[in-house]
């Protein structure tokens, strides 16, 4: 059996802004587009919904926190960090 790597990643607006914490099995970079047109990260951008004023993907930080084994640990890992960084004061949407 294939050891599968999963990425537990952080995106945000900006290089300083942290606004949404998912996890993905292929690379970060490899999945940008993918991550940008998730509902959740898309409501994080424009929570009226009103569609204008959406950054392009090229715009938007995401970065990888760390790497998890199984679905099961990358879950884990977004609900931790989700805590950690509600605990700072940040509002974190994470992925189910």
């Amino acid at each position: 059996m294939d050891n599968v790597n999963y990425h537990v990643f952080g995106a945000g607006l900006s290089d300083n802004d942290l606004r949404y914490i998912g996890w993905t099995e292929r690379a970060v970079d490899e999945e940008r587009e993918r991550i940008v047109s998730l509902p959740a990260w898309r409501a994080v951008q424009d929570p009226a919904g009103e569609g204008s004023g959406l950054p392009d993907a090229g715009s938007v930080s995401i970065f990888e926190i760390e790497s998890a084994m199984s679905i099961e640990e990358a879950t884990n890992a977004v609900t931790y960090w989700c805590q950690y960084f509600r605990s700072l004061g940040l509002n974190i949407i994470g992925a189910h």
